[in-house]
């Protein structure tokens, strides 16, 4: 006898409580690594799970929450990072799961995520530019340069780990729909 799935909206109840998961590790990756998970400089190593969205579309609302109540919970410059940060991440997986239509290949795919988060860490530049005391375009010039290597380290790290992640849970499968 199959078991039903409670669904709220369009979302089950299984694919609710994986994004609760994947947000739940996210907090906590990112609690424990706080110092270096914030400011100019940072190696948010929560952030592979970005790349989930190249298996599934529907991870999006886990990331999305995972950052929203990291950045509530840890990060010294609130309200901006919640406005700034998720609106990085939330504009930045909407690109990637656009692509997808097109780029096909995983790894490809993955590149791709990577150079799109990295490149659009130009928001949080203008987060801290903003607010900084100094001159808004050195301050954002040396921001975005050492926030753009910053998320390409993790991210270009993140590729072989979710793949290999990936040949072990299939992240296609998990989620429902």
């Amino acid at each position: 006898m199959k078991e039903k799935n409670t669904t709220i909206g369009n979302m089950t109840l299984r694919n609710m409580t994986i994004n609760s998961i994947i947000a739940a590790v996210y907090i906590v990756l990112t609690a424990l690594l706080q110092p270096v998970s914030f400011g100019a400089i940072q190696f948010r190593v929560s952030e592979v799970f970005n790349h989930l969205v190249v298996y599934n579309k529907r991870y999006f609302f886990g990331i999305v929450v995972g950052v929203f109540i990291a950045n509530l919970f840890f990060s010294e410059f609130l309200p901006m990072d919640l406005i700034f940060g998720v609106l990085h991440t939330v504009v930045s997986l909407g690109i990637t799961i656009f692509a997808r239509r097109w780029i096909k290949k995983e790894g490809t795919l993955m590149v791709f995520n990577a150079l799109v988060f990295s490149v659009n860490m130009f928001l949080i530049a203008i987060e801290i530019a903003y607010f900084s005391k100094e001159a808004f375009w050195p301050v954002f010039w040396a921001s975005w340069g050492t926030l753009f290597l910053s998320e390409l380290i993790i991210m270009v790290i993140g590729i072989p780990i979710m793949y290999l992640l990936n040949k072990r849970l299939n992240f296609h499968a998990i989620l429902e729909g």
